[in-house]
Parts: structure tokens; C-alpha cells; sequence
């Protein structure tokens, strides 16, 4: 029979957690079930609480994901624990096993979906909800529980079952070892975990902080050097310093400035829980597979959009040099980043077309208002005025671009292109001389073609 166990949850967002009684289920054939000792408090479960995520999937909402207990009943075919182990269960509780990226570990990416801890629908227990670690006991499938080692505290070790893998997977991936040096921006609940693991791998660590405040707090952790970003001093004086940048705060960050301190084929990782926009849905990642040299003052980066599914299923590169090989080189970054599974011709492909596509409409669009607009500026004789929308006119056909995240060169040169070529006087009246260009030495078969005129 299913059992009741106690537990803080939350009825409706923005509302505080209050005491509540909950349903474990049976524990099945390949469960574990556990007695919870302690459970860390993270930032995202608030945000889940506080509505930053949206309504709450069911009512009451138990969170919590960094859970530590004893094992206290397993089922039959259960292999890897045995009741009294000392066990921790983290973000995840389930995903169906079979594609292609569980069978390579990667079930975080379960290409059906992984099953989040509290507050997603259960394939183990049809019709209900999954409840987190704010509670006295838990029931999941021993594949999602970890053994924790007895000569850990069990209350320190809660937290690295969400903080600790979260600033040790990038790091772990992208090479931190002696001689790397790496920059931890923020101190808080997951910057003081980057510090000390990027530490203890022998990595040069520097703290980049808003003020100077936590200073003797990073030294205590570890960390070799401080930087404080706040006036914006630090940015150049550490120029194309970095081999890794971990970004660790949920706030809004100037990307560019940091993107500077990255050395060529650095790498720019940020692992904060967004509850705002940041021009992208929270929950993206920035992923950088290099990045511009400090005195190149465009941004280049590429942005992973992880959906409901945590599939990558949308890159976007900028760059105001040359979009289509930004995407390409950074979506094969990406692909090498997130698993190859991530990657095909077809989704690069489809990529290109849409920036390309999108550059070519906004620069269209753009360049017929533009017409229209030089039009009645010269019927009104305003010169300065007319000399002033050659310029602005293009520039917009850019920021239209950008907005609907397409190739902003190409928007410039489509734009440029067609009113280099246009009669603003056509189609009303006779035709004039006061096309956007002057003939003068551009060959005959390039000039318009003007009646009763050679």
C-alpha cells in the first residue's frame, strides 16, 4: 500500500510552504526507498515556489532535490543498494532508458524527457506527480540513487547532489587541471562550490565579483586571485586571461565584458537558473567553442535553448562579421559540447536557412520602407535629412535582424543593395535623375535605363 509521510509543500505560487501529508508509492521491483535525513535548499526551489517558473504543476508542490537518507526498503531486483546504505537522490528520478542518449549516460537529455524530481508527471505512477526531498521519506527506481560515502557529512553532502555536479560537470568537461586558469563569477551557493573544486583540481582560480565584500571569503576557499567587475576596470585589465569562465549568478550579466577575458578557444559556461529573460527563456546555457579577441568589440556566442524536453533544439550565433560561419563553427562547438547526438546536417543547415532567411526579409522589408521614406524626406527638399537616412536606414535593417534572431550582415547588404539600385522617383510621374547613386563611371549595362536617353 501506498504510504502517507509528512512534508512542506506549497498549495499556490507566491504562497509559503506550510505543512502537508503526501502518498509514497509501493516500492516496486527495481525501487529504493529511504528514510530522508537532510535535504538542501536551492534557489530554483523557490523559484518554483514563487511562481518565477510558472504555475505549479500540482497542488500541494513538495520540493527539494538534494536529498540525503538511509536506504530503509529495496525491491527485489535491486542490485545496487542494500537497506542502511547511505544514499542521495538528486534533480532526477526517472527517463525511459532506452534511447540513445540514456544508454550513453546522458539521461539528463532523455530524448522523451527525463522526470524531474517533484512537480513532473510520474511514468511510475500513472496519473500522479513526482514529490521532492521537503518531506520524511522517498520512493525512485535505484538507477537515480547514489551512493554517498559514510566519511561525508551527510548534511554537507546534500548540496552536492545538485550545486556540486552542476559546477563540476563543466569543469570536469572542458579540461580544469593544473595550469588552466578559471574564473568563478559570483560567490554564492554555487560559486563557492566552483571555487573549491576548480581548486582542488589544480586549476588558477579567480573569484569575479560585483564588490569587493567576499574578498577574504574567497581566499578562505581557496581561490588564488579576486577580481571586482563593478566598475568595469577588472574586464580590461584581464583581457584575454581565461581558459574557463563559470558563470554562477541568476542575474543579469554583461556578456560581452566577460566573453573579453576569455583567451582564444576558451570557454564561457553559465550554470545559474535564470528566472529572467536575459533576451532568451530561463533556463538556457550559454556555450562558447571560442570567443572574440578582447579588442574585437563584437559578442560572439552561441546560445542553447533547453525546452521542456532538456533537448538542445535551437542554436543561435552572432557575430557582426560573418554570421553563417559563426553558426556553423559554433554549432559544431556545441554539437562536440552536448554529444554529437545534438548535431546534424539538417539542424545547421536548417539554422543558416533562418538567419539567412530572416536577414534577407528584414533587410527587404527595411529597404522598401527606406524608399518610401527618402522619398518624402527629398519631396519636402530636407538634404541633411535624406543624407541622415542613407546611413540610418541600413543600421535599422540590422537591429530589425536582430530582433528575430537572423543574419544581421545580411540584412545590411540586402538593404544596401536594393536602394543603391532604386528610383525613388519611380512610379510617380516622370522618371527623374535622383536615384540613391550617381552613374558617373558605373558601367552602361549597370545604369537605369531612361527614356528618349542612351
Amino acid at each position: 500500500m501506498p504510504t502517507t509521510v509528512n512534508a512542506f509543500g506549497a498549495h499556490e505560487a507566491g504562497k509559503p510552504l506550510v505543512p502537508v501529508t503526501i502518498e509514497r508509492r509501493d516500492v516496486g521491483p527495481h525501487d529504493v526507498k529511504l528514510d530522508i535525513l537532510y535535504c538542501g535548499i536551492c534557489h530554483s526551489d523557490m523559484n518554483y515556489v514563487d511562481g518565477s517558473f510558472g504555475p505549479l504543476a500540482v497542488s500541494p508542490l513538495v520540493p527539494g532535490h538534494e536529498i540525503v537518507g538511509r536506504v530503509t526498503e529495496i525491491g527485489p531486483e535491486v542490485s545496487r543498494h542494500q537497506v542502511g546504505d547511505l544514499v542521495g537522490i538528486g534533480c532526477m528520478v526517472n527517463s525511459c532508458r532506452t534511447c540513445e542518449n540514456c544508454q550513453a549516460g546522458q539521461e539528463q537529455y532523455c530524448l522523451k524527457g527525463n522526470t524531474l524530481v517533484f512537480g513532473a508527471p510520474d511514468p511510475a505512477e500513472p496519473g500522479a506527480h513526482t514529490q521532492g526531498g521537503y518531506s520524511e521519506a522517498i520512493v525512485a527506481p535505484e538507477d537515480f540513487v547514489v551512493r554517498v560515502p559514510e566519511t561525508l557529512d551527510p548534511a554537507a553532502a546534500a548540496p552536492l547532489l545538485c550545486a556540486g555536479i552542476t559546477v563540476y560537470s563543466p569543469l570536469k568537461r572542458f579540461g580544469a587541471r593544473p595550469g588552466t586558469k578559471v574564473a568563478v563569477v559570483g560567490l554564492g551557493g554555487l560559486g563557492h562550490l566552483g571555487v573549491k573544486m576548480a581548486k582542488a583540481m589544480g586549476a588558477d582560480v579567480t573569484v569575479l565579483s560585483q564588490s569587493g565584500s567576499k574578498r577574504e571569503a574567497a581566499k578562505a576557499l581557496g581561490a588564488d586571485h579576486y577580481a571586482v567587475t563593478g566598475d568595469g576596470s577588472a574586464f580590461t585589465e584581464l583581457a584575454n586571461t581565461f581558459d574557463i569562465i563559470l558563470n554562477t549568478v541568476s542575474a543579469p550579466v554583461s556578456l560581452p565584458d566577460y566573453l573579453g577575458t576569455l583567451l582564444v578557444a576558451g570557454t564561457a559556461w553559465a550554470v545559474a537558473a535564470l528566472a529572467h529573460t536575459l533576451g532568451v527563456p530561463w533556463g538556457a546555457a550559454w556555450v562558447l567553442g571560442a570567443a572574440v579577441a578582447p579588442t574585437d568589440a563584437t559578442a560572439v556566442g552561441v546560445v542553447s535553448r533547453l525546452l521542456p524536453q532538456r533537448n538542445v533544439t535551437l542554436l543561435r550565433a552572432e557575430s557582426l562579421i560573418n554570421d553563417g560561419t559563426a553558426l556553423v563553427i559554433y554549432s559544431l562547438a556545441v554539437g562536440v559540447t552536448v554529444g554529437s547526438e545534438h548535431l546534424s546536417a539538417a539542424r545547421v543547415s536548417g539554422l543558416v536557412a533562418l538567419s539567412y532567411g530572416g536577414g534577407i526579409a528584414a533587410g527587404v522589408l527595411v529597404a522598401w520602407l527606406g524608399i518610401r521614406l527618402r522619398r518624402l524626406v527629398r519631396g519636402l527638399g530636407e538634404t541633411m535629412l535624406d543624407n541622415l537616412t542613407i546611413i540610418l536606414i541600413p543600421f535599422s535593417a540590422y537591429l530589425l535582424a536582430e530582433q528575430v534572431e537572423a543574419s544581421g550582415v545580411l540584412a545590411v547588404v540586402v538593404c544596401g543593395l536594393i536602394m543603391s539600385r532604386a528610383e525613388p522617383g519611380q512610379g510617380r510621374g516622370p522618371p527623374t535623375d535622383d536615384g540613391l547613386l550617381v552613374a558617373g563611371d558605373v558601367p552602361a549595362q549597370w545604369r537605369p535605363v531612361r527614356p528618349g536617353r542612351p
